[in-house]
């Protein structure tokens, strides 16, 4: 798996810029700003741009074009994945699914209703817990954009949400053997 960090991090210092009236920069302020700034300075085209250039490193083969937009206000730290290898078992269709727990929570095996849920073939998903939020989708095609925003609860409407994310559902790359 490959990681690209598109931008710099939302500081108090960035949001007493845009609020400059503010003396207590809350972690809500902070994701709101995150939000604001998600597309800001080419951050969004920039991680296109990546995973677009890993696509064509990678050639042909079925794969997801994975973008993660962090608008918590917060850093994100990567802990693990599941790999059905490029396919959800005898699924073509792309399936998109999040889900937000606690910590540890997947070390215990939830796999075979994630699948499950994969399965059931839909491309937009959100979920929100214990004040967290995140919204996925993913695109059509041998290689799918899937979008995906992390933020916390109450800060981007479902509108924003799948507005942003539209991205993806829009999207189609076919490798060019698969045009033939």
């Amino acid at each position: 798996m490959a990681g690209n960090v598109s931008g710099n991090p939302v500081t108090d210092d960035i949001v007493r810029l845009i609020y400059p009236d503010v003396k207590d920069v809350t972690p809500q302020l902070r994701a709101k700003v995150a939000f604001q700034y998600m597309n800001a300075e080419g951050r969004d085209v920039n991680c296109k741009n990546f995973v677009h250039n890993l696509k064509q490193r990678y050639g042909n083969g079925i794969s997801a074009l994975c973008m993660l937009f962090n608008a918590t206000g917060s850093s994100l730290t990567y802990v693990g994945y599941r790999d059905w290898h490029g396919h959800i078992y005898e699924s073509p269709y792309p399936s998109a699914y999040t889900e937000i727990r606690e910590a540890k929570h997947y070390e215990t095996d939830h796999w075979d209703y994630i699948k499950g849920l994969l399965e059931a073939k839909s491309t937009y998903a959100t979920d929100t817990w214990s004040g967290c939020y995140s919204a996925v989708t993913i695109g059509q095609g041998t290689s799918p954009e899937f979008v995906g925003i992390m933020s916390l609860d109450g800060i981007i409407s479902e509108r924003s949400a799948a507005t942003l994310i539209t991205l993806a559902a829009d999207s189609a790359t076919e490798d060019k053997e698969d045009k033939e």
